[in-house]
């Protein structure tokens, strides 16, 4: 009975896995291992991304953020999530994170624009609680909640996606990642 209980609990994590969220894992390691064959497009549906960052922060739950949801358009990139910015900024939050403490749904719009192995992220809505902000707040914003999703995120400035990406296509239904070709 015990040697049974123990089988279970080292299995359990893998009988609650979303293969959605692998898929899209496997497809970004491929990638980022630099193991993506020379002009070749990776293409990452609506649901593999949706998948993948739901189980992403479901690792961190600490990261004060929950319920995330993509949406894909055409060139755009819609982000929605239940967010305690206080907690998501942690001591470097300042006045803004204080003010807004607690948690708030966001609401981020972008229209991302890839070429030559470069990005940039051009924001076109970010909302707190449905009040949009402009300024010097949005682009705080978009920075606190965007970098938990991505790192290295910039803001209207271009910045190198590496691993070998020369572009990227929104469509609604899926995001096309084009890798360089050797030619």
């Amino acid at each position: 009975m015990l040697r049974r209980l123990s089988l279970v609990l080292l299995l359990a994590p893998l009988l609650h896995a979303d293969p959605l969220a692998d898929s899209a894992r496997a497809k970004l390691a491929l990638i980022e291992d630099d193991k993506a064959a020379p002009g070749s497009v990776i293409v990452f549906s609506a649901q593999e991304l949706n998948a993948w960052i739901r189980a992403e922060l479901a690792q961190e739950p600490q990261v004060g953020m929950r319920e995330p949801k993509l949406e894909l358009g055409d060139g755009t990139v819609s982000f929605d999530a239940l967010v305690d910015l206080q907690k998501l900024a942690g001591a470097q939050g300042g006045l803004f994170a204080q003010l807004l403490a607690g948690e708030r749904k966001v609401r981020i719009v972008a229209a991302p624009e890839t070429a030559a192995g470069r990005i940039t992220i051009r924001l076109k809505l970010v909302e707190i609680s449905g009040v949009p902000l402009s300024g010097i707040l949005l682009n705080l914003a978009a920075k606190l909640v965007l970098s938990r999703v991505y790192e290295e995120t910039e803001i209207d400035q271009p910045f190198d996606m590496g691993h070998n990406i020369d572009h990227a296509v929104i469509e609604p239904a899926a995001l096309h990642v084009y890798i360089k070709s050797t030619r």
